[in-house]
């Protein structure tokens, strides 16, 4: 006991109080007993790791939920509500890039690596349920939003810009405006999306290693034998193309074709999508 310290008796035992209203809604009780027991935590630093982790699950879970609403609320012409929904699953993937940034600021890289040889082998943060179900929901709702513009004769950019591409070319205002609401509303997902990556892979480079910038001067087959490993035992390097990886191409390229079409912007000022209103 250091100095200063008084002993206070053991410490009190956490009470999920299920047996109350509240825990009848929330189920808090039961999402606890996915927690390992007290007494069977490796180290102190265990259970943040896991909640870390677990609270990620369970935000790409209501991005998940959010994307069939979206979806549906898409087919049936309800475009404000599809935008809502969408932008409200940008929140949640905002959620776990904070989560994710407590996992860097608060695991140096000793701490990290003392938990990493806690986990069991072939443990990978690529079977992760939430991030593989996000892509094909991602994928169907991006489905629903293209035969949306098509059914108003619409095209991205003309959803994106909010304006006809050609003058002669009469759109009705209100679903113009109201499916360019639901592109911005993807394009401020994929974006979330892309910085969870970033924040992903700098943790990655912190804490394993594998930047490239240590790769340099090395030819392909030195630099993979001496690469750091995954738990998997691949080589960390396979996670740079993730960084890459986006959930709406089309989008990236309407954001080019846009600034290409602008000429009273410099080709360096190109327009920066942000969340209607």
């Amino acid at each position: 006991m250091t100095s200063g310290q008084q002993s206070t008796g053991p410490a009190p035992k956490f009470d999920a109080f299920s047996n109350t209203p509240y825990d009848e809604v929330i189920r808090f009780s039961r999402a606890l007993s996915a927690l390992l027991p007290p007494e069977e935590n490796p180290n102190e630093d265990f259970v943040l790791f896991q909640s870390i982790h677990l609270m990620t699950e369970f935000s790409w879970y209501t991005m998940h939920y959010e994307f069939g609403w979206a979806t549906t609320h898409l087919a049936d012409g309800a475009y404000t509500d599809a935008a809502r929904l969408v932008r409200r699953a940008a929140r949640m993937q905002e959620v776990s890039t904070g989560l994710l940034a407590t996992l860097h600021d608060e695991f140096d890289q000793v701490r990290f690596l003392r938990l990493r040889e806690l986990l069991p082998n072939g443990g990978s943060g690529l079977d992760s349920a939430g991030m593989k179900n996000m892509w094909p929901a991602a994928q169907r709702l991006w489905s629903a939003f293209e035969r949306a513009l098509d059914e108003h004769g619409c095209t991205l950019l003309e959803a994106m810009t909010g304006r006809p591409e050609t003058e002669s070319t009469s759109k009705a205002e209100g679903p113009l405006r109201d499916l360019g609401e639901v592109g911005q509303a993807l394009f401020k997902l994929d974006d979330s999306v892309i910085a969870w990556q970033q924040a992903h892979q700098r943790l990655v480079w912190g804490r394993l290693g594998g930047h490239p910038v240590t790769r340099r001067g090395l030819s392909t087959a030195d630099a993979r034998r001496d690469m750091p490993k995954s738990l998997t035992g691949r080589p960390v390097d396979l996670l740079d193309g993730f960084v890459r990886r986006v959930l709406f191409p089309k989008l990236w390229h309407a954001t080019d074709q846009i600034c290409a079409q602008s000429p009273q912007l410099p080709s360096a000022a190109c327009p920066v999508h942000e969340e209607t209103p």
